[in-house]
């Protein structure tokens, strides 16, 4: 595989690992003891829940882009349309003697 394939996957892993796990800590400390100001546990859940917020976006912004790429090649394989220009060099006529 490409290694720039490779890199993409690997990237797109670790962020869906970085999801699960931030989901799976918000469920398990959801009603834990608190105990009052200062608690580091609720500082934990409110950086996953930062991080959720701040990351979703990407998964759409993402998904919207390949369906774009998809649906630009698409349409490019599909039409028959070719733009081609007549100027005066693609009109030259080679002259030999």
């Amino acid at each position: 595989m490409n290694r720039k394939k490779t890199t993409a996957i690997f990237l797109a892993v670790l962020m869906l690992f970085g999801i699960f796990l931030s989901y799976f800590f918000i469920i398990e400390n959801a009603h834990h003891k608190c105990s009052g100001e200062g608690c580091s546990i609720c500082f934990q859940v409110e950086d996953a829940i930062h991080f959720i917020s701040a990351i979703k976006v990407v998964p759409m912004l993402s998904l919207l882009m390949a369906v774009l790429f998809v649906l630009t090649k698409w349409v490019a394989v599909e039409s028959d349309y070719s733009c081609v220009k007549n100027t005066l060099i693609t009109l030259k006529v080679e002259l030999l003697n």
